[in-house]
């Protein structure tokens, strides 16, 4: 838990969360593909192509988990094993699909966006599930929970009221057992 060390044959670098891109100091994968490195940890993945630091988490890039436990390289794909969100697939143009088999019929829909004062909100549940429904700001802190409870397989429908939020934009994550979605709200008055 203190980082990422690279030695270069005489000396030793150490990346940690205050002298790099690293979301966390608790690393938990590591692949190389030619010079850019993916590392897991459980904040998000970090890519660094010795450069520059890039990283990819729930709210940003549609990863099912941020805990990302295993990566692995196929041809031009990286896949993520990721601690309670199942399994994603990333490449250049980011992470492209969730293989949640149990929940694979679990969707969400949003009705109107970008919403003025009100926008519907349709998510299928195909099984019993432990359910949540959160939406949080650009800065990834919560402001609204709208479900945190064990639900029915069904469809649901809710109304998310934004007279309390002020205009800008804001992500909707939606949990049902291991599956995991997050779409982006714009908020316009």
């Amino acid at each position: 838990s203190d980082g990422l060390a690279k030695f270069d044959g005489t000396n030793w670098t150490v990346f940690n969360e205050s002298n790099s891109g690293l979301p966390d100091n608790l690393i938990y994968a590591i692949v190389i593909k030619e010079n850019t490195k993916w590392i897991g940890t459980c904040a998000g993945i970090a890519k660094y192509d010795d450069t520059n630091w890039t990283v990819f988490n729930e709210l940003n890039s549609g990863l099912p988990s941020d805990c990302s436990a295993t990566l692995a390289i196929k041809e031009n794909n990286i896949w993520i094993g990721t601690y309670g969100g199942g399994l994603a697939v990333y490449n250049t143009t980011g992470v492209e699909e969730n293989s949640n088999i149990k929940n694979q019929n679990a969707k969400l829909e949003i009705s109107k966006n970008p919403f003025v004062q009100s926008t519907l909100i349709n998510y299928q549940l195909p099984t019993k599930s432990k359910t949540s429904l959160r939406i949080y700001d650009a800065t990834g802190r919560t402001v609204k929970t709208l479900v945190n409870e064990e639900k029915e397989a069904g469809t649901y429908n809710l109304t998310l009221n934004a007279k309390d939020l002020s205009v800008g934009v804001y992500f909707v994550q939606f949990k049902a057992g291991t599956y995991q979605s997050s779409q982006k709200l714009i908020l316009i008055k």
